[in-house]
């Protein structure tokens, strides 16, 4: 019986250093080493560029893109907020800067008069944000690359930065290759176990 459970434990613990190994592998060592002239190098470390590209690609085509952006900004521009807070702080120069500039101005801007300046300046408001937000729209087409900016960030970590970032998004993953690992190993452990005793009979 000792022996049965040593061989299980010995089978499931070989299946799980193999498993650790191997994910180990995927990101050790950072630097390509040589030994015996067989030259080896983490997986993720030794193929960053390709990775980047793939991540700037997936990035810019599924999750973020230009067009995005712009639509953020168009219903920013939409929803009103803008608009109120213009219309606060075209209250605010009226009722604040106005006086300080032009003390005598102050006397003659009563309520009405404050509501009647901000009603001619925000009748063109809304055309002028619009303006704005298609000049910012026409500024991201052509300056604003997602695809290259996250090649660019991620071709430019360090190999020990992309395996923490890799390693934080992806710890249960890992563990779990590694504990199934165990249970393979203690499988085929018992399997082996098995067929030698189908044998001896």
């Amino acid at each position: 019986m000792l022996h049965i459970i040593v061989t299980l434990i010995v089978g499931a613990f070989i299946g799980w250093v193999t498993n650790y190994l191997a994910v180990l592998m995927l990101f050790r060592p950072h630097r390509e080493r040589s030994i015996l002239g067989i030259r080896f190098q983490g997986v993720f470390a030794k193929r960053q560029k390709a990775l980047a590209s793939k991540m700037g690609a997936v990035v810019s085509r599924e999750l973020l893109s230009s067009e995005d952006i712009k639509a953020i900004l168009v219903k920013a521009s939409q929803s009103g907020d803008i608009l109120k807070m213009l219309d606060q702080h075209i209250e605010r120069v009226l009722l604040e800067k106005v006086p300080v500039v032009a003390p005598m101005l102050a006397f003659a801007l009563s309520t009405d008069l404050v509501a009647k300046f901000k009603g001619l300046f925000m009748a063109d408001v809304q055309a002028v944000v619009d303006g704005m937000i298609d000049q910012f729209g026409q500024k991201i087409d052509q300056e604003f690359d997602v695809h290259a900016l996250v090649e660019q960030k991620i071709s430019a970590f360090s190999s020990e930065k992309l395996e923490e970032i890799l390693v934080e998004v992806m710890k249960r993953e890992f563990q779990f290759i590694e504990w199934v690992g165990a249970v393979l190993g203690a499988l085929i452990a018992a399997l082996q176990l098995l067929v030698l005793r189908c044998l001896s009979n």
